[in-house]
């Protein structure tokens, strides 16, 4: 079973409005980030992107509150909190994104997003990747300032055929994490504000049985190559989108290994 993280994990520091106001802002620069970079799946699928029904197999590729809930004390998820974007290109690309947030009643923020990139190539996932770094950057220089800044630490996690952890901290107190990861054609981002692994065992027991079922899932066939990996806790929850609930058929139950 892994163990919790040396700092335990949580709302960061409840009652600090300060602290919790910088991890707003962070949440707002990293989504200012995605949507710098986010032009690079338009170009690569040359056509803009079609926002189709999520379905609830697509947790599986990603990293959601409900992998993670079981890990974490004080953490809780609810479907209402989450937000899933299914994207198509005309070539096979495809586009995934997971966003939960959620502001406790003491102040104290818990927000996870994740995304995912299946390219046409390994060259343009790696364009990918690097776009991402890039917005990242200008966007926290364009952000709340100097008070928040990554710190690098890929000690605590490496993976796939490029990858990046960093600490996100604030006023010297760490707040979250961000992670990057390329594996062939496909780029998985990963942050987490509020709740953070900062001990590269714990890292590599959590995250990485996750990020093989994530690089494994193929969004077409809905499925996982070689098995279904970790079950998220809200596999078979409703599923909030941009698409029109009366546009949406009702998904069938996902169905889950008998125990």
């Amino acid at each position: 079973m892994p163990r919790f993280p040396k700092k335990p994990p949580g709302p960061p520091r409840k009652g600090d409005q300060e602290l919790t106001g910088f991890a707003k802002g962070v949440v707002a620069i990293v989504a200012v980030a995605l949507l710098l970079c986010g032009g690079s799946f338009i170009l690569n699928a040359l056509s803009t992107p079609r926002e189709v029904t999520p379905e609830p197999e697509d947790r599986l590729g990603l990293i959601t509150g409900g992998d993670l809930e079981k890990f974490f004390r004080g953490l809780h998820v609810e479907p209402k909190d989450e937000v899933i974007v299914r994207k198509k290109g005309l070539f096979g690309q495809w586009e995934l994104k997971y966003e939960f947030s959620v502001v406790s009643t003491g102040g104290g923020m818990a927000y996870i997003s994740s995304t995912q990139h299946i390219l046409g190539s390994d060259f343009r996932a790696d364009k990918t990747y690097t776009e991402m770094e890039i917005g990242l950057g200008l966007a926290l220089r364009l952000g709340v300032g100097e008070d928040v800044h990554k710190v690098e630490r890929d000690d605590i996690l490496s993976w796939g055929d490029q990858s990046s952890y960093s600490l996100i901290e604030a006023q010297g107190a760490t707040i979250g994490s961000l992670l990057r990861v390329r594996q062939g054609k496909r780029v998985i981002m990963f942050m987490s504000v509020g709740i953070f692994l900062d001990d590269y065992i714990v890292a590599d027991e959590i995250l990485g049985p996750l990020l093989d079922r994530a690089f494994a899932y193929d969004p077409g066939s809905k499925t996982v190559a070689g098995g279904l990996g970790p079950i998220p806790s809200t596999i078979n929850a409703p599923i909030s989108s941009g698409v029109p609930d009366d546009a949406a058929p009702k998904p069938a139950p996902v169905p889950l290994p008998a125990p």
